[in-house]
Parts: C-alpha cells; sequence; structure tokens
C-alpha cells in the first residue's frame, strides 16, 4: 500500500511526522499524460492567423515536439494522495488546514465549485 507523509507541529510545538495510506491517481497538471508544453507556451493562446501563419508550428505542437515530462508527477502521469477513508478524522482535520493555508483563497473558490482537483 503506498504511503504519503504528513508533517505537521503539535499542540507543544514539536514537528511531527507520520506515514499515512495513499492511493495514486492521475496527476492533477497533466491530467496523467505524462507531459506538458515547454515553458512559455504552456497557457498560450493561439488564433486561426497563427495557425494559418505557421503550419509547420502546429504540426509539430500536435505531434507534442514542445512537450515536456510534466514537473509535477516527474512524467510518471500519477499522483499519491491522501486516502481520506483510511485516515483518522483528527489528522484528516490537519491536512485540510495545510491545503487552505498553502492554497489560500484559491481553496475557498474551489470549496464552491470544485473544478481543478486540487483541493
Amino acid at each position: 500500500m503506498p504511503q504519503k507523509t504528513l508533517s505537521y507541529y503539535d499542540e507543544n510545538d514539536e514537528l511531527v511526522t507520520v506515514s499515512l495510506p495513499a492511493t495514486w491517481e492521475d496527476c492533477h497538471f497533466c491530467y496523467g499524460s505524462g507531459s506538458t508544453l515547454a515553458g512559455g507556451l504552456s497557457g498560450a493562446v493561439f488564433t486561426a492567423e497563427d495557425r494559418y501563419d505557421d503550419p509547420d508550428f502546429f504540426e509539430d505542437l500536435a505531434r507534442g515536439v514542445y512537450n515536456v515530462p510534466c514537473k509535477d508527477c516527474n512524467g510518471s502521469g500519477a499522483a499519491k494522495v491522501y486516502d481520506f477513508e483510511k485516515i483518522d478524522e483528527s489528522l484528516i482535520e490537519i491536512i485540510v488546514a495545510q491545503e487552505r493555508r498553502h492554497h489560500g483563497d484559491l481553496y475557498e473558490r474551489c470549496e464552491d465549485a470544485p473544478c481543478c482537483g486540487c483541493c
């Protein structure tokens, strides 16, 4: 069974590290493909005019010439996530608190309308 490490400070300000049950899911960044577009192309928006002006570029783009291994999953396409069904409720509260601190207001927005699998 896969494990995922959780580190937190307890009520005595002592660092506690525990291994918790985990499971594998498709990476939320590359959606399981293991690759993403290289730096400057990631998130780029192209128009029909762009496609007309440089059809070779778009053929290469479609073939994956500009793909690089996903930075979040190191190209595996899978991400280890906590298996909440097997974790004690008190530890789930700690995980949720860490996620709220990590994602800030994004977490609040996702809570209202889950959209990206980040939380």
